[in-house]
């Protein structure tokens, strides 16, 4: 497994909107309002380097890690800058998963692609908001927490199969998303026994995590 962290306040712009005298945070502009880097030549690099890092793996499983996310449903929404930027990037070089903070909720989506996104940022509470839910390809939320309770998320991976959980501080464990890093994720069910994902090739049942 390899990972690769990326600051992507430098590829969109903040999203905090302050008081030009006091500094006080006026307030967030949705993912669909971001202004852009504020220095071009900064965002340039990191891309560059982005795309060095990404070209040069040969990890089973290869993840990005950013702030801000690609898709969201949740409070801020999607990063229109991040899906013109980032997408085809994932896609042209296998990427497994893009995981984000930002939006204060736990939610998995898959827009059809090989790439997973998750959002995991519930750590201290949760926002159930579903105020973007239109904004996001149709289909593509596969998961998505309720309540107000926080919760994490944990990376497994072992030489088969690597597994992301999503764990609730209510009711432990509520979503285990697996991946065989030799299959794209052809979603073919749902288990209800603690709401497992199974992935499986188009002829044989792949991996089922269960708890």
């Amino acid at each position: 497994m390899e990972v690769a962290l990326i600051d992507t306040v430098v590829l969109t712009g903040n999203s905090d909107v302050r008081h030009a005298d006091s500094g006080a945070l006026l307030r967030e502009l949705p993912g669909s309002e971001h202004p852009g880097p504020a220095d071009e030549a900064l965002a340039a690099t990191q891309l560059a380097w982005l795309k060095g890092v990404l070209a040069a793996s040969t990890a089973d499983y290869l993840i990005v890690g950013g702030h801000y996310p690609v898709y969201s449903i949740c409070e801020h929404g999607p990063t229109l800058l991040l899906i013109a930027q980032l997408k085809p990037l994932f896609e042209a070089h296998n990427v497994t998963a893009y995981v984000n903070g930002h939006d204060h909720c736990m939610e998995y989506l898959n827009d059809g692609s090989d790439v997973d996104y998750h959002t995991i940022g519930s750590a201290h509470s949760n926002d159930p908001s579903t105020a973007h839910a239109s904004a996001v390809p149709a289909g593509s939320l596969k998961f998505h927490t309720q309540g107000k309770l926080g919760g994490f998320a944990s990376v497994s991976v072992t030489a088969e199969v690597g597994a992301i959980s999503f764990r609730s501080a209510g009711t432990g464990l509520v979503m285990k998303i697996c991946r065989n890093h030799t299959q794209g994720p052809d979603l073919k069910a749902i288990r209800a026994v603690n709401l497992a994902l199974i992935w499986s090739s188009s002829r044989v049942c792949g991996w089922i995590c269960l708890a």
